[in-house]
């Protein structure tokens, strides 16, 4: 939908007919009530449209919302767009209601539970691993990012990143346990992205504590291969591109020198193309990414207050 082409709609101008169908179009996150409400009364009479749902991440409905929404004036956490006019999911209960009589008296316990699922539902169709990094500011808790990993397209570096969110051992090299719980996000160029991961410091939210691991150890013991611009490794591949905000990729010191740091992109990076391994994507977290992106750092891209990740969870593990 071309949003620039979008004009708002008169609720009384509209007539939902038939013999005439119109083409009706649901954007909006998929774990949100709104979304879910206007997917059950589209359900309702469908024969009146051609329909087209568009389900985002919340991640990715943030973003349009931000980008696109302010353009339409229009306040909702889903947009219903009729041929090239829009409402809100809002002014779409009540023309069903004006038109048809149906008053929507489902209960937003429901609903809740309709958005819970389709998040489950999200992740067993797509077969990614999800997991969750909690960020902190100092002492202070700020916000949970929520992400996709690409299982299928770089499994070996997938399960890399998996043993550093459990929490795993390297005898002969670091005997103690390794985890990002506690390790530092260490620099934060703003406008183009963050790094953080490596194995030498934690962060207790008082004290930064040296740990024997290298800085950026891999869980197998060094560094492993995977990014190779001439001879690439048939697991480890360039197919994800950095194209949007919130892509995730492996940071290195070049060739074969993937370890524990990773990368997210706060804005489309086709330079890092080819340089480092796309591995995963933010799904949600869009208000968590701004807080980390704002911190203060100083000449050196450093946060002024130690930014580090708290809790981590595999909240879904493909095992596909």
């Amino acid at each position: 939908m071309k949003i620039e082409n979008a004009i708002p709609i008169d609720v009384n101008d509209i007539k939902f007919d038939s013999k005439t169908p119109k083409t009706l179009i649901i954007v909006g996150s998929l774990n949100s009530i709104p979304f879910q409400k206007s997917k059950i009364l589209i359900d309702t009479f469908p024969e009146c449209f051609n329909l087209k749902i568009e389900e985002m991440t919340p991640f990715e409905w943030q973003i349009y919302k931000s980008s696109s929404i302010p353009k339409l004036n229009v306040h909702s956490e889903a947009i219903v767009f009729y041929d090239n006019e829009y409402l809100a999911v809002a002014e779409f209960v009540e023309i069903v209601d004006k038109q048809y009589g149906i008053t929507d008296s489902r209960p937003e316990t429901l609903y809740k539970a309709m958005s819970n699922a389709a998040m489950t539902n999200y992740y067993n169709l797509k077969e990614n691993t999800i997991v969750s990094l909690e960020m902190k500011s100092g002492e202070e808790n700020i916000g949970k990012l929520t992400l996709e990993l690409f299982d299928k397209i770089c499994p070996k570096t997938i399960q890399n990143f998996k043993n550093f969110i459990k929490g795993c051992s390297i005898p002969s090299i670091a005997p103690e346990i390794l985890k990002y719980s506690g390790t530092l996000i260490h620099r934060v160029s703003k406008n183009a992205f963050i790094q953080g991961g490596g194995m030498s410091t934690y962060y207790t939210g008082k004290d930064i504590i040296s740990s024997g691991g290298n800085n950026n150890l891999s869980s197998f013991g060094n560094l492993f291969e995977g990014n190779d611009v001439i001879s690439i490794d048939k697991d480890e591949n360039f197919i994800g591109k950095h194209n949007q905000r919130g892509i995730i990729s492996m940071a290195n010191c070049g060739p074969h020198s993937n370890g524990s740091q990773f990368i997210i992109d706060l804005k489309s990076q086709p330079s890092f193309d080819k340089r480092y391994v796309v591995f995963g994507r933010i799904i949600d977290g869009c208000e968590t990414l701004e807080k980390v992106e704002n911190v203060k750092v100083d000449d050196y891209e450093r946060p002024i207050i130690n930014l580090a990740i708290g809790n981590t969870e595999i909240v879904y593990e493909c095992n596909k």
